[in-house]
């Protein structure tokens, strides 16, 4: 496992995944494809643009507002000045000026201009027109005078000239403030965006290099984020994918191991298979001969050489994908045949085997004979490895039969205990980690399981099948 980031298998993906990491930092150079620019440049516009639209709506309402006020004063001041019986002389005209803030100008019945308060004038103003006088702006509206035929001092009109300047001041006043209210509202709304953006960013440049980190081979790297968000659960879901990328990869290194193993194990069974038939050819041969054919010795030898003919036929049914061929046997002749193959060995490493079968199993068959010789003699090989005191109990549950083998041993390591039902997990240094994933098999194959339980000081495994009465 710790050899994927440097195996066959990864160096393809990691090619790959580097160019797309190349890529995608090109595209982080470019402003315009930045998050940060893309979730800033449309809250600054849109403020901007509300601001511009209210500003505009301002000046629309001041300049009605203005010339509604201009309005308003050439009617005060035509009420005012049409209906005067008093003589229009200088100090009268300056008098008026200064209280309604506009310049005056008399003009005769020759449109003359008789005498005024701003003297730069070439000629009368016309009326409602706008004129400019010393660089500024005047609107003129000329008021004719009631009676002005018996006045003695021949006014017949006054040009009124309003300062255009104060009114384009008040437009400007109102339009600068909603301007400079939106402008200030830009900038703290800016400055959030672009500090919330860096955020967003951060974290998923962080996530980033994680991910990167996690496609080069590093499965185990745990992405934290503690923020209850969409990012956060995308960190979730980065560290499920991790998680199954590595079971994922455990299983393609397993099934490689499996499949070589199985190429290895087929090749030498083959060869044992024509030694041993050697062996039992030369052993009859001198049997007959000799006329021993009765000694116990050559007998045992006989039995030993087809017990081991029989374990090198699994090997090879296992590199072909089986584990034994489907003949229906008595659960009672299995057990008896499981005791005549471990209890050799039992004795030769002196460890008992205390032996509990419920007569409640007598008369029941199971599917696969040998499938189920093989899985229970797996557990109680494992046992005699790994304990002194062997228990073996076999009971059955309506149509469910349980195999429990119990040691006295110090249990499976913490560190293979998550996967010790895998091909080829062990911790022994000259095993190859089949036992368990053969027992596994059988009982999966026999319609059961085959369960870990640690109790006290003891170790059980439990194996249970389908059996038929």
């Amino acid at each position: 496992m710790n050899s994927a980031p440097g195996s066959a298998m990864s160096t393809e993906p990691s090619t790959i995944i580097t160019s797309q990491h190349a890529d995608s930092i090109d595209a982080e150079r470019s402003p315009v494809a930045s998050l940060r620019f893309r979730f800033l440049g449309p809250i600054v516009l849109a403020t901007l643009l509300v601001t511009i639209a209210i500003s505009m709506a301002a000046y629309r309402f001041g300049s009605r507002q203005a010339q509604l006020e201009s309005d308003q004063r050439f009617d005060d001041l035509q009420r005012t000045i049409s209906q005067a019986n008093y003589p229009f002389n200088d100090n009268v005209l300056r008098l008026l000026s200064s209280l309604t803030d506009a310049e005056l100008v008399t003009l005769d019945a020759n449109d003359e201009m008789i005498r005024g308060t701003i003297d730069s004038l070439d000629e009368a103003p016309q009326d409602r027109s706008t004129v400019v006088v010393d660089r500024i702006p005047y609107l003129v509206r000329r008021i004719p005078i009631e009676g002005a035929s018996r006045r003695s001092d021949g006014v017949r009109q006054v040009a009124v000239l309003l300062d255009q300047t104060q009114l384009a001041q008040r437009k400007r006043r109102l339009i600068v403030l909603p301007l400079a209210t939106g402008l200030l509202t830009v900038i703290p709304i800016g400055l959030i965006s672009y500090l919330t953006a860096s955020r967003l960013i951060r974290r998923i440049r962080r996530l980033q290099q994680q991910v990167h980190t996690i496609a080069g081979g590093n499965w185990k790297l745990t992405i934290d984020d503690t923020d209850r968000d969409e990012l956060s659960r995308l960190a979730h879901s980065i560290n499920q994918m991790a998680s199954e990328l590595e079971t994922l990869w455990k299983q393609a290194e397993r099934r490689q191991g499996e499949k070589l193993i199985a190429q290895v194990a087929a090749g030498m069974a083959h060869q044992l298979r024509n030694s041993l038939t050697g062996a039992r050819m030369a052993i009859e041969l001198h049997a007959r001969e000799h006329d021993d054919r009765n000694d116990e010795g050559i007998t045992v030898a006989l039995d030993q050489i087809e017990k081991a003919e029989d374990y090198v036929r699994r090997i090879v049914m296992l590199a072909s994908g089986r584990l034994a061929d489907a003949v229906e046997m008595p659960v009672a002749e299995c057990l008896r045949r499981i005791r005549e193959t471990i209890g050799p060995i039992a004795s030769h490493l002196r460890k008992p085997l205390d032996w509990n079968v419920s007569p409640e199993i007598e008369g029941a068959t199971v599917a696969e004979g040998s499938t189920f010789v093989a899985g229970v003699s797996n557990l109680i090989q494992n046992a005699l490895q790994a304990g002194q005191t062997i228990n073996i109990a076999a009971d059955r549950d309506g149509e469910t039969l349980t195999v429990a083998v119990v040691d006295d041993g110090p249990g499976v390591d913490e560190a293979i205990a998550s996967e010790m039902f895998e091909p080829f997990v062990t911790t022994k240094s000259e095993g190859l980690g089949l036992g368990l994933s053969v027992a596994t098999r059988a009982a999966t194959t026999l319609g059961g399981r085959v369960e870990y339980l640690r109790n006290n000081h003891t170790t059980e495994f439990r194996f249970t099948c389908n059996i038929k009465s």
